[in-house]
C-alpha cells in the first residue's frame, strides 16, 4: 500500500530561548558547572505533527571537570523537563496532523576524557 503524499506547512515560529551557565573553579585541576536553558517551542499546536513532536521545555544541566597534567576528564549530566503537551489537528481527508497528547522527559549523562599534547 502506498501512502499519498501531502504539502504540509509547518509555519513554526521564531522564539527566544534563554541559557544560563557558570564554572566555579575550586582549585586549578577542579571545576564545578552548572547551567539552566528555557527552550520554547517553535512549533505551532495548529501544524505539530507526529514526525517531530515539540514543547516547550527546561534542561537542567550540572558538570565536573578535573586535570591531572595533559589529562582532562568532564563528567556532566543534564535533565530535560519538557512540558506535556496536547495537540488536535487531525485532517483525515489529507492524511495530516494527528491527536493526542505527548509526554517525555530526558536524563542525559556525558563523560569526556581528553588529552593536550
Amino acid at each position: 500500500m502506498r501512502w499519498p503524499d501531502s504539502n504540509a506547512p509547518k509555519n513554526w515560529k521564531d522564539v527566544i530561548a534563554g541559557r544560563f551557565g557558570a564554572e566555579y573553579r575550586v582549585t586549578d585541576p577542579l571545576a564545578l558547572r552548572v547551567g539552566f536553558a528555557y527552550d520554547p517551542s517553535p512549533v505551532p499546536s495548529e501544524t505539530m505533527g507526529p514526525e517531530l513532536p515539540d514543547a516547550d521545555r527546561l534542561n537542567y544541566m550540572i558538570g565536573v571537570g578535573y586535570k591531572i597534567g595533559p589529562v582532562t576528564i568532564d563528567v556532566a549530566g543534564m535533565y530535560v523537563d519538557k512540558f506535556d503537551r496536547t495537540v488536535n489537528n487531525q485532517n483525515n481527508a489529507t492524511l495530516t496532523g494527528f491527536n493526542g497528547t505527548w509526554k517525555g522527559d530526558a536524563w542525559l549523562a556525558s563523560l569526556d576524557v581528553g588529552y593536550r599534547f
